[in-house]
């Protein structure tokens, strides 16, 4: 908690709290719970929370508890666990987070605003893609297409 803490207000003391931010994650309660009250003097703008160690199974710890880091952290909070549209939804109207992030749906979906606002299905990009060198699997992937009107009344008819 001590680097942490020394980190940020260092980093703070270069750009201001309004610029800056902290990601938290690995046993967030347990290692973060008590740093979020100690880092509210510095006016932080955020705290970003993985709640799995993006593993990608949305196996939130069950001590997890976003309301109790609310609670203790002045700023704004961010979720992020393999989040889709209805989890994300009931998450930001429940009040249990500010923002979302965001992070491999927006690997494989060029547009994934788009995607989300209209419910389309997201792209699943292969792990294998996922944050290594070079540029396979990261361009190339193809924006959403609605299929033909038609499609449904001919699914199985050999279309």
């Amino acid at each position: 908690m001590r680097l942490g803490l020394e980190v940020a207000q260092a980093v703070v003391g270069v750009w201001g709290g309004e610029r800056v931010g902290i990601p938290l994650d690995s046993d967030v309660m347990g290692t973060y719970g008590n740093l979020v009250e100690q880092l509210n003097p510095l006016g932080l703008v955020y705290v970003h929370c993985v709640e799995d160690e993006t593993t990608g199974q949305r196996n939130t710890p069950s001590d997890m508890s976003f309301l109790e880091l609310r609670r203790r952290f002045n700023g704004r909070d961010i979720a992020n666990d393999d989040y889709d549209l209805r989890i994300t939804t009931r998450v930001l109207l429940d009040g249990l987070a500010d923002l979302i992030a965001f992070g491999r749906p927006f690997i494989a979906n060029p547009d994934p605003v788009a995607r989300l606002r209209n419910e389309w299905i997201l792209t699943e990009a292969p792990k294998e893609t996922w944050y290594g060198g070079g540029t396979k699997g990261y361009i190339g992937w193809p924006t959403y297409q609605k299929p033909p009107k038609d499609a449904a009344a001919n699914y199985g008819q050999g279309i």
